[in-house]
């Protein structure tokens, strides 16, 4: 994507149907491409990681909106429709989390998959049994 292109998330807070739509826009479009859209009905190819990662990685500094690569990264993952993840994916989702002030212990272990594709093992803690 060059900078004649545009991302745009459009958030709709309906108490009984919230979705996020991605839409792509070019300054020579009359219309805005759908990339899809994350609700109770979802649509749309998504994005690559490698589109997502670059989009992230490119804001227009001259148009108004989310121009911190971390908060560009995290409003976008929803839309990823990729599989075929590169190794680092984890890594850098982890880092765009504690960046948004996530406690770093949540951020993804494992550099070779992210967080929402493997089961997380959780703390264990002991119970004591109650007597009866």
């Amino acid at each position: 994507m060059t900078t004649a292109y545009t991302a745009l998330v459009l958030g709709r807070n309906y108490p009984e149907d919230p979705e996020t739509e991605y839409f792509i826009t070019h300054c020579e479009w009359g219309r805005h491409g759908h990339l899809a859209t994350v609700s109770g009905h979802q649509a749309g190819p998504g994005l690559s990681w490698r589109e997502l990662h670059h989009i992230a990685r490119t804001p227009d500094l001259n148009t108004p909106g989310v121009h911190a690569e971390y908060a560009r990264l995290l409003l976008l993952l929803p839309a990823l429709g990729d599989r075929d993840l590169p190794e680092d994916a984890a890594a850098v989702v982890g880092g765009a989390l504690t960046q948004a002030g996530a406690p770093a212990a949540l951020a993804p272990p494992d550099p070779g998959r992210p967080a929402f594709l493997r089961r997380r093992e959780l703390p264990t803690r002991s119970v004591t049994p109650r007597p009866s």
